[in-house]
């Protein structure tokens, strides 16, 4: 399967787990034991405003650097409400376009050192799904990974 392929369907599974929250509600537990369902929302929205970052920058942008946020930090920053699919569409679809779109060559900074826009790619494919899976369980939805 190529990147953008992966990239797209993962973006596109997570996406689904974030819709069907429905009316659960926000405080609900979830596998991730020491946040509720707003932050492993919040969580995942702004893990992927991070890459999204790091790919629409200059390539010297390094959101893991030294004052990197913690992943409490982004589970805590409410950043996603009142619409978290709205805000989940805008920053991936800043990934999709940086996947379809950045030269092979091209590097972005990623704690440090220079990485391909597709590591940085297939980063979110893994934690679009990841906490994807979070969501689907705390929400009594299919968790089933395609």
């Amino acid at each position: 399967m190529e990147t953008i392929e992966l990239v797209e369907q993962s973006i596109a599974w997570g996406r689904s787990r974030i819709v069907g929250i429905g009316d659960t509600p926000l405080d609900a537990p979830t596998p991730c034991d020491e946040w509720d369902l707003r932050q492993l929302v919040n969580h995942t929205v702004n893990a992927a405003a991070t890459i999204a970052e790091v790919l629409a920058s200059d390539g010297e942008h390094d959101a893991w650097g030294a004052n990197a946020r913690t992943p409490q930090e982004m589970a805590d920053t409410d950043t996603s409400w009142p619409n978290p699919v709205e805000r989940y569409d805008e920053v991936t679809s800043v990934i999709i376009e940086a996947a379809r779109n950045s030269p092979p060559e091209q590097t972005f900074l990623q704690g440090g050192s220079q990485q391909p826009a597709s590591s940085l790619a297939r980063a979110i494919a893994f934690d679009s799904v990841v906490h994807g899976w979070d969501i689907a369980k705390a929400t009594g939805q299919d968790p089933t990974i395609p």
